[in-house]
């Protein structure tokens, strides 16, 4: 998720609490990474999913919880 945010606004890093629109995004972007998040993880997601937590982590939860993840994303 950090490697979108990080190609949709242009910087070298991303850390999992920063928030999308802090960051510079904005509505036209965010349209963009709701199609980058149902594409590259088959999830179905709306711009209203992403106002309600728009940093990496909310994401992140959202896609696990979307798509039935059982670890919560997390690797070992």
């Amino acid at each position: 998720m950090a490697a979108l945010f990080t190609e949709l606004l242009g910087r070298k890093e991303v850390g999992v609490d920063d928030n999308f629109f802090a960051l510079g995004g904005h509505s036209l972007l965010a349209a963009r990474l709701v199609a980058l998040v149902r594409s590259n993880f088959q999830v179905e997601m709306t711009l209203l999913d992403l106002f309600d937590d728009p940093t990496v982590a909310g994401i992140t939860t959202f896609v696990d919880r979307v798509s039935g993840d059982p670890s919560g994303g997390e690797t070992r």
